[in-house]
């Protein structure tokens, strides 16, 4: 198994070798479901975040602590904090097969001690296409968040 860590690294050595014009439509699909899974999130569809997490997804949150894709369901169905708004930027694409590796930055606003506070924390997920349906494996995120 690859870790996430390998992939990053391959990433910024190889991407600019490995993405071609060939795999436009796959880095515009992933973006795709980069937005739909902030959607998801927003409104509660429980379905459309279960359709893009793959069964064994992990991911390591600013902390350092790890969860799991039935934590991350848990948190649609009834979050701790009141997201008052959530969204990505920057999102850079590097296709690798049937792997791929996306940066970005998750800007969100919370509800916290009857305060609004605002982060803004860069990411790496790693989709694979298992098949023929892109599914997040794993994810990290940094930052502080302040």
């Amino acid at each position: 198994m690859i870790s996430a860590s390998l992939l990053s690294m391959m990433a910024v050595i190889l991407g600019p070798i490995l993405v071609q014009d060939d795999n436009t439509a796959v880095v515009e699909h992933l973006t795709r479901l980069e937005k739909k899974f902030v959607e998801a999130t927003m409104s509660g569809d429980i379905k459309s975040v279960e359709d893009l997490l793959a069964p064994e997804f992990t991911g390591v949150d600013p902390s350092g602590r790890e969860f799991t894709r039935a934590d991350v369901l848990g948190n649609v169905k009834s979050p701790g904090q009141k997201i008052e708004s959530l969204r990505h930027e920057d999102i850079r694409v590097s296709v690798f097969g049937d792997c791929a590796v996306v940066f970005a930055v998750t800007v969100m606003e919370w509800r916290e001690n009857d305060k609004t506070v605002t982060g803004r924390f860069p990411y790496l997920r790693v989709w694979i296409k298992r098949q023929g349906k892109w599914l997040a494996v794993a994810t990290q995120s940094g930052g502080t968040g302040r």
